[in-house]
């Protein structure tokens, strides 16, 4: 005899673990992939310690819900960050977040000095060599 699962079968509780078990490895995978995000752009260690970096990803996961014009102002209406993935507006609110860990001051002046710090770095540059074309013209790496 062979033993069938579907999900009628198992039990409540593993269904849970599983998915919980899923949702922190999908958490953990964007964590460090904003870690070396980071590190391409030599924002990690040069203004931020690593564990600097961990802590505007806990910071910003931690938001479940991001208002709808803030998503509206990025460009993601669509997204549902009531979930627990870290999501292209969870990324995008993180770098207010790094400027003024980075520059211990909040406001528009940290987040352009981040933006022009990353700029400047050898990853932006290796980026653009990458994908030659892909930013609109005007900006700083077309």
């Amino acid at each position: 005899a062979s033993l069938r699962l579907d999900k009628a079968s198992v039990p409540p509780m593993v269904a849970e673990r599983e998915s919980a078990k899923r949702a922190s490895r999908a958490q953990s995978e964007a964590q460090n992939g904003l870690v070396q995000f980071l590190t391409d752009f030599e924002v990690v260690p040069e203004l931020l310690p690593k564990s600097g970096a961990f802590a505007v990803f806990r910071e910003v996961a931690k938001a479940s819900l991001v208002p709808a014009e803030v998503r509206r102002k990025i460009g993601d209406e669509q997204q549902q960050t009531a979930t627990k993935t870290f999501s292209y507006c969870h990324f995008a609110c993180s770098f207010p977040v790094m400027a003024q860990k980075a520059f211990a001051s909040a406001g528009v002046v940290s987040l352009i000095r981040l933006m022009q710090w990353m700029d400047a770095s050898k990853g932006r540059v290796l980026f653009s060599q990458s994908f030659p074309g892909s930013a609109p013209k005007g900006c700083a790496v077309s």
